[in-house]
């Protein structure tokens, strides 16, 4: 099936008019991108950032881009509170998509003492990933790195998170530093903030 689309004004003043397959609607074909690697990616990397959306809404985002995700962060320590949590990792791993818990609640069990506690539970409920971040709290790095070191060898994929939500917090040309002891610790992956 075609239809005809119109685009605008043409310099005599004519309607310009554009034939247009279902396909070209779908799948657009008018500018020049490279491949599209396949899962699992070790390069264009992507990640959805969850701030407690309902199962169903899940389903949709991953109906329509599964294919294009890689990781699916579970924000702000959504995923303690998250009633769905368990049934959404099982989602996720059917779509080939990695679970992991946002960098804040592993923070948070930091500063009270129960980062062994947080990892047995990440662990329970089946997280592939985990992040460690320090840009909540007051985390020295190498506590970070203890961290990043112990989620390594738990055997989660590690992601990194350099940068802080405290605009006073050193700025990207003072991260290099910082993200290459991530990756010396065993970090998978770095994210900047």
């Amino acid at each position: 099936p075609c239809s005809m689309v119109t685009v605008g004004e043409r310099d005599d003043g004519r309607r310009g008019e554009l034939e247009l397959t279902a396909r070209h609607l779908q799948h657009p074909t008018f500018l020049s991108v490279g491949a599209r690697s396949v899962k699992p990616r070790s390069l264009g990397v992507s990640h959805v950032l969850d701030n407690g959306v309902p199962i169903q809404l899940m389903r949709g985002r991953l109906a329509a881009s599964s294919d294009h995700i890689d990781i699916w962060k579970f924000g702000w320590g959504t995923a303690y509170i998250d009633v769905e949590l368990g049934p959404k990792l099982r989602l996720l791993a059917d779509h080939g998509v990695r679970g992991c818990p946002g960098g804040t609640l592993l923070e948070i069990a930091w500063l009270q003492g129960r980062s062994v506690e947080f990892f047995d539970w990440a662990q329970a409920v089946g997280f592939p990933c985990v992040e460690v971040s320090n840009g909540a709290t007051d985390m020295p790095p190498n506590h970070k790195r203890d961290l990043i070191e112990a989620a390594r060898d738990r055997g989660f994929e590690v992601l990194s998170e350099v940068g802080s939500k405290r605009p006073e917090t050193p700025v990207a040309r003072q991260w290099v530093s910082e993200i290459q002891a991530d990756f010396a610790a065993g970090a998978h992956w770095v994210v900047t903030e």
